[in-house]
């Protein structure tokens, strides 16, 4: 048999570490003259990957088609190319506690077309927080880390106690110490930042403590208001039809319980991400001791997407990320009726230039202020 080898650099979102990663295809029989772009095409749908540089092994030629392939290798030999651990700042800085460490290497991650890691993210999110935030406003908002959701959701052990659990209880069961000092249906804001398949995306929980929307339109009669609200169709967390009506047949809206999504490359699905956040809800209205018992539904609790700006490439969703939550801050949501539309909120350059501000600030707060990379 004879292949091809296909060389490219990988960042790990999670660690920032920088590999080199080999690629071996072989094939059943001699390759025919062939397209090297199909070869990208391939990689790119069934390993999500980009090549840099291709080496040819053997008879690699150019045709517009790939031969049946035999074997493929993706556990080469993975080669550090660049990991700094030295480090560069700790925010908020001791002694505080939660601080964020960030390293030289984390800033690689805010090169054009990389993407950000879990460190950058949290350390700037937990910037917004404390620096951007007016004092009421961080009062009333509480912040996940980036590990919160996988904690959530990783596979479920047994209970300690030997006691059969629902598959909502020991998903929360894994996270209860996250929020044991806190409060959580005392804030107006949750923010969970999510990481799937090495994309950043964010659900906002809004308004927990409260059961209805509460409407702006104070002379309207209570009972002229609807006493139900329209049921949510959630197969794409959407709810087209009832959202449409809204608009048109309810008074304004400037509070309600409901779960806001921010993904800035779809605009449906994750209908299995809400319910997992509503029931983590229940669990923790339940082990609280909180009265009278609550259940968070799709109806009292619905879960809805913002329809916002959308990313123009692969590799900046932890921007957008970043950008929608302090824009959520800076320029607040006044109207909660279905849809909620931000679509112009901010430009594409606008997420350009917020890699450079992201580097400039770290290196600012960081010791060494005339850090050059």
């Amino acid at each position: 048999s004879s292949g091809i080898n296909a060389e490219y650099g990988e960042l790990d979102p999670g660690s920032g570490t920088k590999y080199r990663r080999v690629i071996s295809l072989e094939f059943i029989k001699e390759p025919p003259r062939r397209h090297l772009s199909m070869m990208n095409y391939y990689l790119d749908k069934h390993h999500h990957v980009k090549m840099s540089r291709i080496e040819e092994c053997s008879a690699a030629y150019i045709k517009d088609y790939l031969p049946p392939i035999d074997h493929i290798d993706t556990h080469h030999d993975m080669d550090v190319i660049e990991h700094d651990t030295r480090t560069l700042l700790v925010y908020p800085a001791p002694p505080a506690q939660a601080s964020i460490t960030l390293t030289y290497a984390d800033l690689e991650c805010l090169k054009p077309e990389e993407f950000l890691n879990d460190s950058i993210l949290d350390f700037y999110l937990k910037y917004i927080q404390r620096e951007l935030m007016p004092p009421a406003m961080r009062e009333k908002t509480h912040l996940f880390n980036s590990f919160f959701y996988k904690a959530l959701t990783q596979p479920m052990k047994k209970d300690a106690s030997g006691r059969r659990l629902s598959a909502s209880e020991r998903m929360h069961s894994q996270v209860k110490n996250w929020s044991k000092s806190i409060n959580l249906f005392s804030k107006d804001f949750i923010i969970v930042p999510i990481n799937e398949h090495q994309h950043w995306y964010l659900a906002i929980i809004c308004f927990p403590w409260l059961e209805s929307p509460a409407y702006s339109d104070v002379d309207v009669k209570s009972d002229e208001r609807p006493r139900e609200e329209p049921a949510i169709d959630e197969k794409d967390i959407d709810g087209v039809l009832s959202k449409k009506r809204e608009r048109s047949t309810l008074p304004g809206i400037t509070c309600r319980p409901c779960i806001l999504m921010f993904d800035s490359l779809v605009a449906n699905g994750r209908s299995k991400v809400v319910n997992n956040l509503r029931n983590y809800l229940s669990e923790e209205w339940k082990t609280k001791g909180n009265t009278p018992p609550r259940q968070f539904n799709k109806n009292n609790f619905p879960g809805i997407f913002v329809e916002g700006p959308l990313q123009e490439n692969y590799c900046d969703c932890g921007v957008f990320l970043l950008h929608f939550v302090e824009k959520f801050f800076e320029n607040p949501i006044t109207d909660y009726r279905f849809p909620v539309e931000r679509k112009d909120w901010f430009s594409q350059q606008d997420i350009t230039r917020k890699r450079d501000h992201l580097r400039k600030l770290i290196v600012r707060l960081g010791p060494n202020k005339h850090f050059n990379r």
